[in-house]
């Protein structure tokens, strides 16, 4: 959903202490109350590729789900999104609304699996 949609909310994130994480779930009730609020594009550009920025994002995905308005991030950097995706949260967290979309790959059609007697089965 683009940015200018009346259906989507918008907020930042710039930092991940306790104290800004609890003013942007609080920032999360307030543009949910406002009732024409499909998703939320929240803004991380700012934000510092770390394991405390995912798990913020999951916590503001969380909420942002219970309240109906799933979490959209945005302007990720490229580590930040290798890190939600290296934690499997791409999906969960709405990375690459941006224009980053994981890649989708199909099989060669010519490629065989070929097994060694020698390795041990799994």
């Amino acid at each position: 959903m683009p940015a200018s949609d009346p259906a989507t909310g918008l907020m930042a994130l710039r930092a991940v202490s306790r104290a800004d994480v609890r003013t942007a779930c609080e920032r999360l009730h307030a543009l949910a109350r406002g009732g024409d609020v499909d998703a939320i594009a929240c803004d991380v550009s700012r934000l510092a590729a770390e394991a405390a920025a995912v798990d913020a994002l999951a916590r503001l995905a969380l909420v942002a789900r219970r309240l109906g308005c799933p979490l959209r991030v945005r302007r990720a950097s490229p580590e930040l999104r290798d890190l939600v995706e290296l934690c499997g949260l791409t999906d969960a967290l709405g990375v690459g609304g941006d224009g980053w979309e994981a890649e989708v790959r199909e099989q060669p059609p010519d490629v065989e699996e070929r097994v060694d007697p020698d390795d041990p089965a799994v």
